[in-house]
């Protein structure tokens, strides 16, 4: 085999198994967000920034900063 086609057969490969974890994370998060979403009546999802957070109320409570 040439050196193009074994590289070529290697980069297939690693997609390939870029391509099954990528699946089983989705298989994971779908099947996870359907057990929440059929336990529970209501799903509440924030995006929060925990760092400005901090930062704009650090005048008020001084936060415990062991996990920054």
């Amino acid at each position: 085999m040439s050196n193009g086609k074994t590289v070529a057969r290697h980069i297939w490969h690693v997609q390939t198994l870029h391509m099954r974890v990528a699946n089983a994370r989705k298989d994971f998060l779908h099947k996870l967000s359907t057990t929440v979403a059929n336990n529970h009546g209501t799903v509440v999802v924030e995006a929060l920034q925990v760092r400005n957070m901090s930062a704009s109320s650090h005048l008020l409570v001084r936060p415990d900063r062991a996990w920054q």
